[in-house]
């Protein structure tokens, strides 16, 4: 059997992991002053609000965004706050809606009375500006067809009136514009 050059790598790589590892290196990571403010300001949001999470984000920057939305949502699970997800990137629904509903059941969160997805939108300058108008006519329906008024936790939303924050998940500047 012939070594190629990339069976090289391969074992450097291999060699170079495994000693790292032996030597349980540790690396001082340093908290961003943004990261700590977002999580004191979800610490500060009484027990049972609502936020809004947006999942703003296509697949290619999953590797980055995902680790970012778990600690989002099992940071406001922890905290008992309910949760409304939502996409303005038609990539981001089904992205979405499978984390809240994985971080949910590690939380033994109930959806339709802890947490409700929505989904997607077109147009999301319009779907934003409706939304604080009336939730409920921007999103008839949730994700999975279910009628607004038919989710407990949603009796009570009308509009941004009634949400402690929204919060948008993205990977670019769709949000800003």
């Amino acid at each position: 059997m012939q070594l190629l050059p990339r069976h090289f790598v391969f074992l450097g790589l291999f060699i170079l992991i495994g000693i790292t590892m032996a030597l349980d290196i540790d690396v001082d990571v340093d908290v961003s002053p943004y990261t700590e403010d977002m999580y004191a300001y979800i610490d500060s949001i009484p027990e049972g609000s609502t936020l809004i999470i947006s999942f703003d984000h296509e697949a290619s920057s999953l590797p980055e965004i995902r680790p970012i939305a778990l600690t989002m949502l099992r940071h406001a699970f922890k905290n008992n706050l309910k949760l409304i997800g939502v996409s303005l990137y038609p990539e981001g629904t089904l992205i979405g809606y499978r984390l809240m509903n994985n971080v949910a059941k590690e939380y033994d969160k109930t959806y339709g009375d802890d947490f409700v997805y929505l989904g997607f939108r077109p147009q999301y300058i319009a779907a934003i500006l409706s939304m604080g108008e009336s939730i409920e006519e921007t999103y008839p329906q949730d994700y999975l067809g279910n009628d607004y008024r038919s989710i407990a936790m949603l009796h009570t939303i009308e509009n941004y009136d009634d949400i402690a924050a929204v919060i948008s998940i993205a990977d670019g500047s769709l949000t800003t514009h």
